[in-house]
């Protein structure tokens, strides 16, 4: 039976789609990934999602959760910024292979690309910023409003939950956890002081501490009032950072 002529194309078309897709699912050495692509969000741009799964995931038992910005450089050279990938298969593998840390799986979540600096710089540093430098920052480096809080929306609201459908997680917030660098650092410090109850970890990496402190000291000054006062206690929570 001869096939219409829409129905060939169709699917000539998903399948150049589905290729296109996989060419950019990171390799990794140890473990695998399982790409969500273009996760959508009413908060945010849809963006690709990557879970790494080590490679003896068992779904009867029970999972930590890594969330990692800057999901693009964390597997594949070949798709890292500078070709420079963090190994986090590699290095998760063998932390886990020594028993250094609980059996964790790792989500990766792609930049947006264009609006990055506006997503993880830290909006609540803002209110405590003196005009006309604030109207400046938010026109001339974030390129528009900031969009941090919508973003940690999205991951609070609408991805951690899919996680924990699909996968054999710990939800609670002893088995979640926030992790990046430079910017991605400073957000996950921020997300780690606007959500307690969610994320019992946070580490930020070669911190992008936003600013100079002989130039622009308002940014500086503000994310020091921020988190002198929103700084969670203890309570069996943990926080890395190191200046980039």
């Amino acid at each position: 039976m001869r096939r219409p002529l829409f129905y060939i194309i169709l699917v000539v078309f998903w399948g150049f789609i589905q290729g296109a897709s996989a060419q950019n699912i990171p390799r990794v050495s140890v473990g695998r990934i399982d790409r969500i692509s273009a996760f959508e969000s009413k908060y945010v741009a849809a963006r690709n999602i990557d879970v790494w799964l080590p490679a003896n995931y068992d779904p009867k038992k029970k999972y930590r959760v890594i969330y990692m910005h800057d999901g693009q450089n964390l597997f594949d050279s070949n798709l890292a910024f500078g070709k420079h990938e963090w190994r986090v298969d590699e290095t998760m593998d063998s932390l886990l292979q020594t028993q250094k840390i609980e059996p964790s799986l790792v989500v990766g979540i792609w930049n947006s690309g264009a609006t990055r600096h506006a997503e993880f710089f830290p909006e609540a540093f803002l209110p405590d910023v003196q005009e006309p430098f604030r109207s400046d920052f938010v026109q001339n480096t974030l390129q528009g409003k900031p969009l941090s809080d919508a973003y940690l929306k999205f991951i609070v609201e609408e991805l951690k939950p899919f996680i924990d459908r699909s996968y054999s997680t710990i939800p609670g917030k002893e088995g979640t956890f926030i992790l990046g660098s430079s910017m991605g650092g400073l957000l996950s410090v921020y997300a780690w002081c606007q959500y307690p109850e969610v994320f019992s970890g946070a580490g930020g990496l070669s911190v992008a501490w936003v600013g100079k402190a002989e130039k622009n000291y308002e940014l500086p000054l503000a994310a020091f009032q921020y988190l002198s006062k929103n700084i969670p206690g203890p309570l069996g929570r943990k926080i890395y950072m190191d200046h980039g």
